[in-house]
């Protein structure tokens, strides 16, 4: 009988770690699905985050362009200018040839 109860505990106690272990194994495969999700999502930031990489380049882009842009303006605004001093410049020294060549006759 003593061999009996001695069996019995044993198998009371291997039930006991079955639960363990079952549970255990319960918690590996909650957590290999958990690293599953959450492998999703950090390739999922990544893919986001290269898309915002890719925005804020053509944006960076874009923003050079405008400014070279007004800056290619700004310089030939400049010339422009540059050219209509020279045109005066140019009519003054006309008629000041005109005067002078008036005076040698």
């Amino acid at each position: 009988m003593s061999r009996q109860i001695a069996l019995e505990k044993e198998l009371e106690q291997i039930k006991q770690i079955n639960q363990v272990v079952g549970k255990v194994v319960s918690t590996v495969k909650k957590a290999h699905t958990d690293i599953i999700k959450s492998n999703e999502s950090i390739e999922n930031t990544n893919k986001l985050v290269n898309k915002w990489i890719d925005i804020l380049s053509q944006s960076d882009y874009t923003k050079h362009r405008i400014q070279n842009y007004y800056q290619d303006d700004d310089v030939v605004q400049e010339k422009l200018q540059k050219e209509q001093e020279m045109m005066k410049e140019l009519e003054r020294l006309k008629k000041e040839n005109e005067e002078l060549t008036r005076k040698l006759k």
